[in-house]
């Protein structure tokens, strides 16, 4: 569980929907980061694409692949998805590894609900 985020990750909602007749939802967060000098620390997060490095984490360090799912209002957003009939975690952070020996980043705890 993160200390003290590098980033601040905020739930924008669930999206239903359909893949191969399969129901699945989709948990979907935004991404804002601190302003000032640390900005040139941001993490380098892949854009429009799904990044081996980053990965939502449960308070229970269950893992959950995360996905890019492009910018809403000028703030890059990533998306976890479960089957529709799988109960979420509560809390989930966001962690970003950099290539080998460089920086681990992570956010703050984020619900899965509004």
């Amino acid at each position: 569980m993160p200390t003290g985020p590098d980033f601040t990750i905020t739930f924008l909602g669930q999206e239903p929907y359909d893949k191969n007749g399969v129901s699945y939802t989709r948990y979907r967060y935004s991404i804002s980061f601190p302003a000032g000098p640390n900005t040139l620390t941001r993490p380098k997060l892949r854009i429009n694409t799904s990044a081996p490095g980053v990965t939502f984490i449960s308070k229970q360090k269950r893992t959950f692949k995360a996905y890019y799912g492009g910018k809403r209002s000028d703030s890059p957003t990533w998306f976890f998805e479960l089957p529709a009939d799988v109960v979420p975690p509560s809390w989930v952070y966001l962690d970003v590894k950099t290539p080998p020996g460089l920086r681990e980043y992570k956010s703050n705890l984020a619900e899965t609900t509004m």
